[in-house]
């Protein structure tokens, strides 16, 4: 994904050569394109948000809950582009479990 700085230098640039092509619209036309980019910008970076709306903390939780046992590792990985918890459980027996979590839903996979 395009850091902000990249985007507002690049906005820079395009808005320097835009001006010298057409220089009496120029003005109204590059704020029409940078509110458009960074609307974009900003759909996209609030869309990462929702995308992972169940955290780590309470994917360990609700695993805690449902599984009981010592939480040994916690981590957020990418599996097919979708936000996944795996969190790896020691049982009171010494068995080692690894629990998925849906990082979207919170429906444990």
């Amino acid at each position: 994904m395009m850091s902000f700085r990249t985007l507002v230098a690049a906005l820079a640039a395009f808005a320097i050569l835009a001006g010298a092509a057409a220089p009496v619209e120029a003005g109204k036309w590059d704020d029409e394109l940078a509110d458009r980019v960074f609307s974009d910008y900003k759909r996209r970076k609030d869309g990462d948000k929702r995308e992972q709306s169940f955290s780590l903390d309470q994917a360990v939780n609700k695993v805690r809950r449902q599984f009981g046992g010592k939480v040994i590792r916690a981590e957020t990985r990418e599996r097919d582009g979708k936000p996944v918890h795996y969190i790896k459980l020691l049982s009171g027996e010494g068995k080692v479990r690894t629990v998925r979590v849906d990082g979207r839903t919170g429906r444990i996979q």
